[in-house]
């Protein structure tokens, strides 16, 4: 993804002065639920733990996939994900995949902070601030995988 693209589906979020602000809020947020999962240099790829069953993001799709022993690892519960479900009017048999485009909508986006309250419990992760800024906006914002 080009830097202007980058920008432009940054820009629907809000001025910049509120993204700023939010990425410091995820930055502190993110190393403070840093875990010591083993990590790998192999791979970018960002596995999930979801009370137990692991599942691969690959672009902008989850699948499941074997337990992992090391690699770029977050974590959450099962009720997590329904209570992020549920604030954003998602009820139901949920699947990971129609959750992640959501969180993705700039409209939710603005609702970080909700967001991270719900998950904070319960939320952890061995992804260090900086590998989230290339893997994750790579991930996240990136072309279809």
């Amino acid at each position: 993804m080009s830097e202007k693209q980058l920008i432009s589906k940054l820009s629907k979020v809000g001025n910049p002065f509120t993204l700023l602000k939010m990425f410091k809020n995820v930055k502190q947020f993110i190393a403070s639920h840093q875990s010591d999962f083993p990590k790998n240099d192999v791979d970018d790829k960002i596995y999930l733990n979801i009370s137990g069953e692991f599942f691969q993001v690959n672009g902008k799709h989850i699948e499941p996939t074997m337990p992992i022993s090391s690699g770029n690892l977050v974590s959450l519960s099962e009720i997590s994900v329904k209570n992020l479900s549920d604030m954003l009017g998602l009820h139901g048999n949920v699947s990971l995949n129609e959750l992640f485009k959501e969180l993705r909508r700039a409209k939710n986006i603005k609702n970080y902070q909700v967001i991270l309250e719900i998950i904070d419990a319960e939320f952890t992760t061995n992804i260090p601030v900086t590998k989230w800024t290339t893997i994750g906006f790579k991930t996240i914002f990136g072309s279809e995988g």
